[in-house]
């Protein structure tokens, strides 16, 4: 018998974990714009995707990028991990540095693509996670430091975050 006045636990929101690949030329990075009919349509994204159970997330990278570009890549080093609450619920993601065989020709779950210029990102809609990314490569191009919400601006509950690991394997400016 359960007392009414006996406080449930609370459900704690289920983290989903995705994996992004972050492919520059010079000082462009590759982008897509989510397809009408995938979910957050028209947001545009670092390509890549969910991470499954048991698999490790340069696997997932390699397998997101073949299933949705038809294009082998190569994981390189990583960079940064995003966390952030979203209506759908809190997403972690792992971003990698990646170079690509060839430039896509069509894409399954992206209506467009293309390499962004790093200070153009500000201007993308981006999925919450993607545009922490974002501001970390417009924010600080020459070593890919840490960023935090400026001061004056307001942050969610719970705040955004990200750690970074690696800078560009090139050590810093492709100009």
């Amino acid at each position: 018998m359960s007392d009414a006045s006996t406080p449930r636990p609370s459900a704690s929101p289920t983290l989903v974990r995705v994996v992004c690949g972050v492919v520059r030329r010079g000082n462009t990075v590759f982008v897509a714009r989510r397809a009408a009919h995938k979910s957050n349509p028209s947001v545009w994204e670092f390509p890549g995707g969910k991470i499954e159970p048991g698999e490790d997330p340069a696997s997932a990278l390699r397998r997101e990028w073949l299933e949705e570009f038809c294009v082998p890549i190569e994981v390189g080093r990583h960079l940064a991990t995003t966390r952030a609450t979203t209506r759908a619920g809190e997403i972690e993601l792992v971003a990698f540095w990646a170079t690509m065989e060839r430039i896509p020709l069509a894409a399954t779950d992206h209506d467009r693509f293309e390499f962004c210029r790093a200070d153009a990102l500000a201007t993308l809609e981006m999925t919450a996670p993607d545009r922490l990314i974002a501001r970390l490569l417009c924010e600080a191009p020459s070593d890919y430091a840490a960023v935090s919400p400026p001061p004056d601006e307001p942050v969610a509950s719970p705040a955004p975050e990200i750690r970074r690991d690696e800078p560009h394997p090139s050590g810093g400016s492709d100009d």
